[in-house]
């Protein structure tokens, strides 16, 4: 006869399911970084050459300039915050490229696809992404709404971690 396995109790059964979900909407999150990287290469915008994290809030900030058509690399460059302010020179170097409506298009695209809503109800692209990168889900999104309001709208997979 053969021994049974072990079988985890239920809430750990739970826990496990959560986990492995949480660990799959990171992986799409940065597979969909990945895509908005090679986005901008193709474009000829060298964000990640300046900036370490594009998509922290001067770099979402920047994205969502893009998008709504701001093509001006000076312009693009003064809306960086703190430290990214000492690399003004470099990030409208970095900034001067190719962008067009296409690929305003594609950006919008991927916003939505990471934050599960519309950049005009999110403020901010990408900022769902790093609500889930960063696990802290009563967060401001972008500083601007708290999620953990009763009328707030709710962030895929934000149910989960409540």
């Amino acid at each position: 006869m053969l021994r049974p396995g072990f079988v985890p109790p239920k809430p750990i059964q739970k826990l496990r399911d959560l986990t492995r979900y949480r660990a799959a909407l990171v992986a799409e999150g940065s597979a969909e970084k990945n895509r908005v990287e090679k986005l901008l290469e193709d474009a000829q915008i060298k964000l990640s050459v300046v900036a370490t994290d594009g998509f922290a809030i001067s770099g979402r900030a920047m994205m969502a300039a893009l998008i709504a058509g701001q093509r001006d690399p000076t312009t693009l460059a003064q809306m960086v915050r703190t430290r990214m302010r000492a690399k003004i020179p470099q990030l409208e170097e970095a900034l001067v490229g190719h962008f067009k409506d296409h690929h305003a298009f594609l950006l919008a695209q991927r916003s939505t696809s990471m934050c599960g809503r519309p950049c005009s109800q999110c403020g901010f692209p990408f900022a769902g992404f790093r609500r889930l990168e960063r696990g802290a889900l009563s967060d401001e999104c972008a500083g601007r709404r708290r999620y953990d309001a009763p009328d707030a709208r709710v962030h895929a997979g934000e149910r989960l971690y409540r």
